[in-house]
């Protein structure tokens, strides 16, 4: 209670001792370090519990890195590549309270990363996030930094958490060109208006799913100008949970420099697909269970952000995808994401 009551009074009066200033920058620094790491340097394995709300394998591991007021922290990890660094700060008496720690901590960070992009959006109308990132002229750059606490007057828990996240941030560039409206394109543009509606009206014939627990696939229609085959996923977990992707395969058993070739003009037609609304990236995401294992080259495409800065993770909806499979071939194809990764 005591520990409590000292944090609430702190950061809600903003009256942080200069020592205790720099020890939350050095805190902050060193789990940014090994970041990319996946915090293997400072997590201490044999303090680890598991959460449920995340997860029947979910564990979070106890972080060395030591922050002021001893504050909990935690390395979590929800799969092998989606790992964060957790400070948990206690239980605020209300969201206002902790909405205005939150405020504080925001402008603490501030203070450690001057040149950090800074960006705020609401989450379900419960939570409201801050994202820091480094910026770059020719694009968007990924969060390495998020404060979340509650939304103001929302109902949500009286929570204020600042996750520091793992892997490399990924690099968007905005698409300057006008959006393509020629047949392919509408194929294209047909399936991917259906991505949040998890493939309902594009779905044809059922495959044959024999023997596969927590799974089911159809083909797509319309098959686009030069697609092998179009179809559908659907991979429930144990809780119930369904995530859905689609996979338009365009070419297959090919060798390096066609398969090369075919992926590079596919990265450029879905560029002219999608248009100046939109933003690509080549670089893998660190946290996505359905671009292929075997995938040697990904460009992956999401909505342009509103924030000329920032471009928040795990929002890509389209993959184009260079796949390796035995004896050295290589297929190619597209694939959407139901809500993204």
């Amino acid at each position: 209670m005591k520990k409590t009551i000292i944090v609430l009074l702190t950061f809600i009066s903003g009256m942080v001792a200069a020592q205790d200033e720099a020890q939350f920058c050095d805190a902050l620094n060193k789990m940014l370090r090994d970041a990319p790491n996946y915090f293997k340097n400072i997590e201490d394995t044999s303090h680890s519990r598991g959460d449920l709300n995340y997860g029947i394998d979910a564990r979070f591991n106890k972080c060395t890195v030591s922050v002021p007021f001893g504050l909990t922290v935690e390395v979590r990890h929800i799969k092998a590549d989606d790992v964060a660094c957790i400070i948990s700060f206690p239980i605020f008496g209300s969201a206002e309270a902790a909405k205005k720690a939150g405020d504080k901590i925001v402008a603490q960070i501030k203070v450690c990363f001057p040149s950090y992009y800074v960006s705020q959006e609401a989450s379900f109308a419960r939570d409201t996030n801050t994202y820091f990132g480094v910026p770059y002229d020719d694009g968007f750059g990924g969060p390495l930094i998020n404060v979340s606490r509650p939304f103001p007057k929302m109902v949500a828990e009286n929570e204020v958490k600042i996750i520091v996240y793992s892997g490399k941030p990924m690099h968007y560039i905005p698409i300057t060109t006008e959006a393509a409206d020629d047949q392919f394109a509408k194929d294209i543009k047909t399936v991917f208006a259906d991505t949040y509606g998890g493939f309902k009206t594009v779905k044809s014939t059922p495959r044959d799913n024999k023997g596969r627990m927590y799974y089911s696939s159809f083909d797509v229609v319309p098959l686009p100008t030069g697609a092998i085959s179009f179809i559908e996923e659907d991979k429930s977990t144990f809780w119930g949970n369904t995530k859905s992707n689609a996979f338009c395969l365009f070419l297959e058993n090919a060798d390096y420099n066609d398969a090369l070739l075919t992926y590079s003009e596919k990265v450029s037609k879905i560029k002219s697909v999608m248009g100046n609304k939109f933003a690509f990236s080549n670089e893998r995401p660190d946290s996505s269970i359905y671009i292929s294992p075997a995938a040697v080259q990904v460009t992956v495409f999401g909505p342009k952000p509103k924030n000329k800065k920032a471009y928040m993770r795990s929002v890509s909806e389209i993959t184009v995808e260079m796949i390796k499979s035995e004896g050295d071939k290589y297929s190619v194809g597209v694939r959407f994401f139901k809500d993204g990764f």
